[in-house]
């Protein structure tokens, strides 16, 4: 006996059904999705309730290092002033000097990349000039056949200012590198730069390649900072489990200006003996501050 069964729709029912069939399946991924989206949300709001992964767990340590350092450079500058009459006569001036002063550092093996101008600059000088006071004519006038002389009021006495010269200034700044393979050259250039008539400033003795220095400090810093860590979560019987933030301070150094300088080119001419400058040494530090998650 024949017991199947045949369905026989129309199109329009047929269509009806699939838009129920779809709308269902469509709903059944909305309901879902809204469900995962709530378990993730919940899931972001606990973390830190877990005793195993709490970024409220921390615990943050100091690591500080620092590092002497002998100058490799010295860097230092020479200023002129000429006065003229015209500005092309004090530029003149400043240049004929500025000249010399660079002919003489090239001559004692400092290259022209390290001479470097940092200032030029020309500008008036004025003086005050007082004019001359002028009395007006007294005003006379005639009453009943009688002349009367008004009284003379003499204006004030006028000033101004007048261009007497003109001045230029001019600033250039060497580098000397190599100073612990030559420690009498810096003294040797001040010297000579002031019998050439520039005002030398305080030679400042520096480290060529600072980064690499503070390359150093800082990983040490930082090694300094992993081993207190350490210490810490075995006294609170934890364990670390990564960086959750790190900040460094300082990281920087100590110039050191050499002493007994004198800027003066009067003392500098007096001197019958090339100073010694000593280098020194250079402090370069770091301190980093580490925070570590723990658990």
């Amino acid at each position: 006996m024949n017991t199947s069964h045949h369905f026989n729709f129309t199109s329009e029912e047929l269509n009806s059904f699939l838009k129920i069939v779809g709308a269902a399946a469509i709903g059944v991924l909305t309901l879902f999705l809204v469900v995962k989206t709530m378990n993730e949300i919940k899931t972001y709001s606990t973390i830190g309730d877990d005793a195993s992964f709490s970024v409220q767990n921390v615990i943050s340590v100091t690591g500080k290092s620092d590092m002497d350092v002998t100058p490799d450079i010295t860097t230092f500058e020479w200023s002129i002033e000429a006065d003229g009459k015209t500005s092309e006569e004090s530029q003149s001036k400043s240049a004929t000097i500025n000249n010399k002063a660079i002919a003489f550092v090239k001559e004692k093996g400092i290259k022209e990349a390290d001479i470097k101008t940092t200032g030029l600059n020309t500008y008036p000088k004025y003086e005050t000039s007082y004019k001359n006071c002028i009395s007006p004519m007294s005003n006379k006038t005639t009453v009943s056949g009688m002349t009367v002389a008004s009284p003379t009021i003499m204006p004030p006495c006028n000033t101004e200012s007048v261009i007497s010269g003109y001045t230029t200034s001019q600033s250039v700044r060497v580098k000397v590198r190599d100073i612990n393979k030559n420690q009498k050259i810096v003294g040797e250039l001040v010297a000579g730069l002031a019998t050439v008539g520039v005002r030398v400033s305080t030679p400042v003795n520096t480290i060529d390649d600072m980064d690499a220095y503070k390359r150093v400090v800082r990983d040490e810093a930082i090694l300094k900072a992993r081993q207190e860590a350490e210490v810490l979560a075995k006294s609170l019987g934890v364990k670390l489990v990564r960086i959750t933030s790190f900040n460094e301070n300082g990281g920087g150094y100590y110039p050191y200006a050499m002493d007994a300088m004198s800027s003066r080119s009067s003392m500098m001419e007096k001197a019958a003996v090339t100073p010694d400058l000593p280098t020194g040494t250079n402090k370069v530090s770091s301190e980093v501050n580490i925070t570590y998650q723990i658990k």
